[in-house]
């Protein structure tokens, strides 16, 4: 199914976005077959299908259904650019590039086993390569800024590692414009540094979910400040933190 999601932004038509909800194709198989073929023949051959993707993926540390989509995306792109932007949890990936690319890779997913993909409202292709031009202008803006250590830990959704070394904060900044946001990887290295609690700050609940879904953090409680109560509750969290 694909739909469309209006989120108040005005739309370039050159450009677009989707969130792809992917899950594996073989969850449901059908016991018999038209035709006299037996069930174990396709049955094997998806099988090791699935075992080959999930050796690639592994070996390249990613979940099988982003290695699956980035592989939708290659296989859309045709010469355009179409790329996985926002890995936002197990099988939640937004990708972003032109319109008519971004289209062909929803097809290509929904191909695939995507359970659902939805079309976003944006007038940016943020943390696409498309970016690059603005990211080089962003980091010539950036050479009269003076950064100093953070005092607090820092974990970047560029690789979800913590940087404290203020000559890295810079490129970090311009790398991250024209880059995929990997909050699965930032969300396990706020886990890693010792967080107990992490906690959403604004109005709404979207990252809060989204955390609650990534895989291998354990120990760890989210929360959110989008109500009075919540915003108690987080507050009475982080006493003595």
């Amino acid at each position: 199914m694909v739909s469309d999601e209006s989120n108040g932004t005005d739309q370039h038509p050159a450009v677009q976005a989707v969130r792809c909800q992917l899950v594996d194709r073989d969850q449901d198989v059908e016991t018999s077959l038209p035709g006299g073929l037996p069930i174990e023949t396709p049955l094997r051959a998806s099988q090791r299908q699935k075992a080959l993707i999930d050796r690639a993926a592994d070996a390249l540390g990613r979940n099988r259904s982003d290695f699956m989509l980035e592989a939708a995306c290659r296989e859309a792109a045709q010469g355009a650019v179409v790329e996985a932007v926002n890995y936002n949890s197990a099988g939640q990936v937004v990708i972003a590039g032109e319109t008519a690319a971004v289209q062909r890779a929803a097809e290509a997913a929904k191909a695939r086993g995507a359970k659902r993909v939805l079309t976003l409202a944006v007038s940016v292709p943020s943390h696409s390569s498309l970016l690059k031009p603005a990211a080089e202008k962003l980091g010539e803006r950036l050479k009269s800024v003076e950064f100093h250590a953070p005092r607090i830990r820092y974990v970047s959704a560029v690789d979800g590692k913590t940087y404290s070394n203020p000559a890295e904060l810079r490129p970090l900044l311009v790398k991250q414009l024209a880059s995929p946001v990997r909050w699965q990887d930032a969300v396990r290295g706020l886990a890693g540094t010792g967080a107990q609690q992490i906690i959403e700050c604004g109005p709404g609940k979207v990252l809060m979910g989204l955390n609650k879904r990534v895989e291998g953090v354990s120990g760890v409680a989210f929360g959110s400040t989008d109500e009075p109560a919540a915003f108690d509750a987080a507050l009475t969290a982080t006493k003595g933190s």
